[in-house]
């Protein structure tokens, strides 16, 4: 990430010497040898911050263009694995496909049937036809990961075959969802969180709030951020991203930072997003 933000200032000072902007969303872990599927809404990335100072201009840009003042926000623990996205059809699972480039990502459903406990429905739902309260399409979007437990005990196995153990819980999850035989894959138990969304038809379900679309996530039976932190104002949201930063250490999940949404789901359309990312999230 350091080396990504210096090569962006080298690029704004000498856009002349700059052949490839860097600000464009990477390709995940695509092998090519997948059937590949279009998001029906564009995956983004998020804009990264690294200072108190950085975080206070976000909540300032967003309070000067909205002309608001003490806006709510949701913080959540940011996990270390790969975005997923997973489409719900009256509410039975039809697919699972990665974020690829943000508009074509791999279709990996077969691995996260085989190495989760992803619900094949969603609770409420009818057997057959649509249910209230179920949309039509929805694509929920969050993240496949390995627990740390899961981690340690599958390099405790390979120790003790003679085996080097894996380097990182996020590049084996990596190589676990992009295995070409679901029956390897399936040894290893993957887990799922969801926090957002892409397309929601009708459109009349699509969440008011984040809180809410957690509080909705969990509803349905679908795994979810536990006891986000919802806080009002600049300095009541860096005491809650250093909160998560002390805590990182005790969770049972790879984490790499915090992640801080604005909440009102109006507000955030009004912030709008750029090719890569929300102005509303951090």
């Amino acid at each position: 990430d350091q080396l990504k933000r210096e090569l962006a200032e080298w690029e704004g000072r000498y856009p002349a010497l700059s052949t490839a902007p860097s600000d464009g969303l990477g390709v995940d872990d695509r092998t090519g040898l997948r059937p590949v599927y279009r998001h029906r809404e564009r995956m983004l990335s998020l804009a990264k911050s690294y200072s108190e100072l950085e975080l206070r201009s976000f909540d300032e840009r967003i309070r000067r263009q909205l002309g608001r003042q003490n806006l709510i926000y949701v913080v959540e623990p940011k996990y270390y694995g790969l975005a997923l996205s997973v489409t719900y059809e009256n509410g039975r699972l039809v697919r699972a496909v990665t974020r690829g480039d943000g508009e074509v990502g791999d279709d990996v459903t077969a691995n996260v049937l085989a190495t989760t406990t992803l619900p094949k429905m969603l609770r409420g739902a009818a057997p057959t036809g649509s249910a209230p309260g179920i949309p039509a399409v929805l694509e929920v979007r969050g993240e496949i990961y390995l627990g740390l437990a899961e981690f340690a005990r599958i390099n405790q196995a390979r120790r003790k075959a003679g085996e080097p153990p894996f380097s990182h819980p996020r590049n084996l999850a990596a190589g676990t969802l992009q295995q070409l035989d679901a029956s390897t894959a399936v040894a290893r138990k993957l887990t799922m969180v969801f926090y957002g969304y892409g397309d929601c038809q009708p459109a009349a379900l699509r969440p008011v709030a984040q809180q809410n679309w957690l509080q909705q996530l969990r509803a349905w039976g679908l795994p979810t951020v536990e006891n986000p932190r919802v806080v009002q104002g600049a300095d009541a949201l860096w005491a809650a991203v250093q909160a998560v930063g002390r805590e990182r250490e005790n969770y049972l999940f790879p984490t790499d930072g915090a992640v801080v949404k604005l909440d009102e789901g109006l507000l955030q359309k009004q912030m709008g997003v750029t090719h890569q990312a929300p102005r509303w999230a951090l």
